[in-house]
């Protein structure tokens, strides 16, 4: 089975700021918390709260789709 890593998945989703947007965080404090992710994991309780989102966008990368528009796009 394929997996990724939290910080292939925010890398994937167009990085730090854009995952920070998306999850509704404030600028530019959002954008710090969500790099710190990629090296400490994204947390639990956010991975939960946004289940449906980061299993679309594995998902879609996963199975070929490998534009980040493509993958954002796919999500909504």
């Amino acid at each position: 089975m394929l997996t990724m890593n939290d910080a292939e998945l925010i890398k994937i989703m167009g990085g730090a700021t854009a995952v920070a947007k998306r999850l509704g965080f404030n600028m530019p404090h959002g954008a710090r918390r969500v790099h710190n992710w990629i090296k400490r994991g994204i947390p639990l309780r956010v991975k939960v709260d946004n289940a449906r989102l980061f299993r679309k966008v594995t998902a879609q990368h996963l199975n070929g789709k490998r534009s980040v528009s493509e993958i954002v796009e796919a999500a909504e």
